[in-house]
């Protein structure tokens, strides 16, 4: 995960490195790459050693604004530029970034059934062009695979499914 409270780094290597506030959402993946690409080893630990809250009224679990869906696309070119130098991370970049994209479709369609169409078009476009790299290069779970390939392949579908499950309407 491109979060942060799930990880322990080092005071040593976390230095100088801070969170960059012009994002709304995705600095703590900038902050996690920028760590990566600095670290010498990383290590994982299967236990769970961390209880998760979400709490009322936070961004995660509230409406989100057009702003606030689109703020991981621009910090997700910024890492693109940054980390153009290194294929591992331009990979890993590009597999959550295509992620985001079906979580937007989702978000979009069900906050902004109306006027967020050109948002899902844009995202529909991007993963149907990206279409090979998700079924056979992204880091990412079958599942994601295959609803991404469903946003891409079936968006009007996809959309009346989500429209239907989250607020009960039938097209």
């Amino acid at each position: 995960a491109p979060a942060v409270w799930c990880k322990l780094f080092r005071k040593e290597i976390i230095g100088q490195t801070r969170f960059d506030s012009a994002y709304r959402v995705g600095e703590d993946m900038l902050f996690n790459l920028d760590i990566m690409k600095k670290a010498k080893r990383i290590a994982l630990v299967g236990a769970p050693l961390y209880r998760y809250m979400q709490r009322e009224g936070s961004i995660c679990s509230s409406a989100p604004s057009k702003d606030t869906l689109l703020s991981y696309r621009r910090m997700t070119d910024t890492a693109m530029r940054t980390y153009a130098d290194s294929p591992c991370l331009r990979r890993l970049i590009k597999s959550l970034r295509l992620l985001d994209g079906g979580g937007i479709a989702s978000r979009t369609v069900r906050f902004f059934p109306e006027e967020g169409k050109d948002i899902l078009r844009e995202v529909v476009k991007e993963t149907r062009r990206n279409l090979p790299f998700v079924l056979f290069r992204a880091y990412l779970p079958l599942k994601e695979r295959l609803k991404l390939c469903y946003i891409a392949l079936l968006p009007r579908a996809y959309r009346k499914k989500v429209l239907k499950k989250h607020l009960g309407v039938s097209s």
